[in-house]
């Protein structure tokens, strides 16, 4: 990897850093309105994580995974 690649790819890792959390709570709260779904939805979708802090992107990548599920 050169000296270039190397600072890009900090400065990702440092860009998602900043990006706003919210815990799990916050986002089934507003569920509707963050992510135009049900909150059950959002339950489903972070059921199996064990972590109780996300970013909205984490989410929104939960939600279409969850979404796409076979039944």
């Amino acid at each position: 990897m050169s000296q270039r690649d190397s600072k890009d790819h900090v400065n990702k890792k440092e860009a998602a850093k900043k990006e706003p959390t919210y815990n799990k709570s916050e986002l089934v709260t507003n569920a509707n309105a963050a992510f135009n779904v049900s909150p059950e939805v959002v339950v489903g979708a972070l059921n199996s994580f064990e972590k109780e802090i996300f970013t909205v992107d984490e989410v929104k990548s939960a939600i279409n995974k969850f979404m796409k599920r076979k039944v």
